[in-house]
This record gives structure tokens, sequence and C-alpha cells, in this order.
């Protein structure tokens, strides 16, 4: 072969190559996407249990009774307990078990005389 000048194979390697690595990276941000979405979602789904365990053992709490108790949702379960710190504080301890057997811990203590809740911590 006389003629070995040409430019049409090397032309069509850089791009075939560009393709693929384009290719590449847009799989890799619809991965990053998606994982996004399902990270987002499970927060609001835990955020919409630890509400709900708040808002019933609030209620429990302010009647001043102690024990424990568990509640089913459909997204997850949410258990509860409610023990005397003084004779006017409670400490309750929320236990969420999401959907998938992800565990999520909640602590707040609850003032009888105020009516209110402090002290909140999660995990």
């Amino acid at each position: 072969m006389k003629n070995e000048k040409g430019f049409i194979y090397p032309f069509t390697v850089m791009i075939i190559l560009l393709l693929l690595m384009t290719s590449i990276h847009l799989t890799n941000m619809l991965a990053a996407e998606k994982k996004f979405y399902e990270d987002t979602k499970r927060f609001y789904l835990l955020q919409h249990l630890l509400y709900t365990g708040a808002k019933h053992s609030l209620a429990m709490a302010g009647t001043g009774a102690d024990g424990g108790s568990h509640l089913k949702d459909r997204f997850g379960t949410i258990s509860w307990t409610i023990a005397p710190l003084t004779e006017e504080r409670k400490r309750v301890t929320l236990q969420l078990t999401y959907g998938n057997g992800t565990i999520y811990h909640a602590s707040y203590e609850y003032d009888l005389r105020l009516r209110q809740a402090s002290d909140w911590n999660e995990w």
C-alpha cells in the first residue's frame, strides 16, 4: 500500500471513543440521580414516621402515663417508651423501623408543667 496517509480510520475511532465516554457519563449521572431520589424518598418517609411517633407519644406523655406502646404505619413500625425522670419530667424514647428494616432512634424530654418537649435527639 503506497498511500497510508488516511484520516478516516483514526477519526472514526476518536468519534466512537467520544460517544462511548458520553454514554458512560450519562449512565453515571442517571444512576446518581436515581439514588438521590431514593434517598430523598426514604428521608421523607422516615420524617413521616418520626412526626407520627412524636405526635402519639406526646399525647400519651401529656396524660402523665408511663410505659410504652407501638403503632403500625403503612411505611413501618413506631415504638416508644416513656420513663419518669422527675415528678415533672418524662424521658420519651422512639424507635422507628422502616419497611426495609432500617432502624432509626429519637428521644426527647417532656415537661408536664410547661407541657413542652425539649432536648430532642435523633440517631
